[in-house]
């Protein structure tokens, strides 16, 4: 549940934040162009759609690589509670 969870959090904060992440999008999938970038428009779906047409990775690679950078982005952007 715990993933699921994170996973519709992670969508909203790429829609939210897409200026601030589509350029690390880009440099963590290299193989990204503008164009591509641009398709995508901060919709998870179509991200994911455009990463694994371009790269050949496997869904679930990409949906975790993707949580994985968003966790890190949100860690750097959001001050520590405690």
């Amino acid at each position: 549940m715990e993933s699921t969870k994170n996973r519709t959090s992670n969508r909203m904060t790429l829609e939210a934040r897409w200026d601030d992440l589509k350029g690390r999008i880009q440099e963590a999938w290299g193989d990204l162009t503008d164009d591509d970038v641009r398709k995508a428009q901060g919709q998870w779906d179509r991200l994911v759609s455009v990463i694994r047409e371009r790269t050949g990775e496997a869904l679930e690679t990409v949906e975790q690589r993707l949580d994985d950078m968003i966790d890190e982005f949100d860690e750097t952007v959001r001050p520590r509670s405690g």
